[in-house]
C-alpha cells in the first residue's frame, strides 16, 4: 500500500491530474478541492486537499533555482515554478471557500 493514498489506482489517477502543464494548475486545484469536499462539512477540507497533493506527488525544492522538481514514475522529472503551486492553491480555495 502507498503512503497516504488508499489504493494504488487512486494514486495513479491523482498523478495523471498533477502532470505539469502551465495551463492545468488551477484545474488541479479545482479537482483536489472537489475530492476533499466529498469528506463532508466537518472534515478539515483544506488539509485533506493538500494531503492528497503531497502524498501523490513526489517533489522537492531545488535550493539554487527555487524551482520545484517533480519526479514521475519511470524516472522522468519536471521542473516547475513555485507559481504553479499558487495556482493549485487558488483552485482549492475556489472550490472550498467561494
Amino acid at each position: 500500500m502507498s503512503r497516504g493514498c488508499i489504493f494504488d489506482s487512486d494514486r495513479k489517477i491523482v498523478q495523471n491530474w498533477l502532470k505539469p502543464s502551465p495551463n492545468n494548475a488551477f484545474e488541479v486545484g479545482i479537482r483536489l478541492g472537489s475530492m476533499a469536499r466529498a469528506f463532508g462539512a466537518r472534515a478539515p477540507l483544506d488539509d485533506i486537499a493538500h494531503r492528497i497533493l503531497y502524498d501523490c506527488m513526489r517533489s522537492y525544492i531545488h535550493a539554487d533555482s527555487q524551482l520545484v522538481v517533480v519526479k514521475h514514475s519511470g524516472g522522468r522529472s519536471d521542473s516547475l515554478d513555485l507559481e504553479y503551486f499558487c495556482w493549485i492553491q487558488d483552485g482549492i480555495d475556489t472550490v472550498l471557500y467561494e
